[in-house]
């Protein structure tokens, strides 16, 4: 059999920034694929023989260059595609979670806010809070007067006008006042 024919690699749809998809041309007589990676190359191949023609490869972090090549074999050589630069963007800034516990005090007591966030860099308060916040944490807080406090998360990352926001609520009970019974005489 003859060695592998020429093919080319291209960026396939949909790069992110935690996954870069690849695909390929079929090189003509070749028997399986070898995805590589890195300089020097490794193989990624998730099995062999590796017959698709495309291949998302998800072990990738934002804003990183990664170089790729396909490898065609059979049993006669290999031929290798033309190497492809790839750069992932940054990731979208997410806040993952954001609660308040207890969501419903009396007047007086306190909630405890929680919150984790990915691809963040910083945070911020704003409605019954403000200030900088870390990126995750906890924070006790005094709603101030009923019906309720709502708590503003904002957090920002390195994808250039990503933010998220994020609210929570804690419902705030008025004091009740002692059980008086009005007693009209007679």
């Amino acid at each position: 059999a003859p060695s592998p024919g020429d093919f080319s690699l291209s960026l396939g749809n949909g790069l992110a920034c935690n996954s870069v998809p690849l695909s390929w041309t079929a090189s003509s007589d070749a028997t399986a694929y070898k995805i590589l990676k890195g300089s020097p190359r490794v193989d990624i191949s998730p099995y062999q023989p590796y017959t698709a023609l495309n291949y998302s490869d998800t072990s990738v972090v934002q804003n990183t260059d990664y170089i790729y090549q396909i490898e065609a074999y059979n049993s006669a050589g290999t031929k290798r595609s033309n190497a492809l630069n790839v750069t992932t963007p940054y990731c979208a800034p997410t806040i993952d979670t954001f609660s308040a516990a207890p969501s419903s005090v009396y007047q007086g007591q306190t909630s405890t806010l929680t919150w984790t966030s990915t691809y963040t860099t910083s945070c911020s308060a704003s409605g019954a809070w403000n200030g900088s916040k870390s990126t995750s944490g906890s924070e006790t807080v005094t709603p101030s007067t009923p019906p309720s406090a709502t708590y503003t998360l904002t957090c920002t990352g390195l994808l250039v006008g990503g933010s998220a926001v994020k609210s929570a609520t804690v419902e705030v009970l008025p004091l009740g006042l002692p059980g008086w019974k009005e007693i009209i005489p007679r």
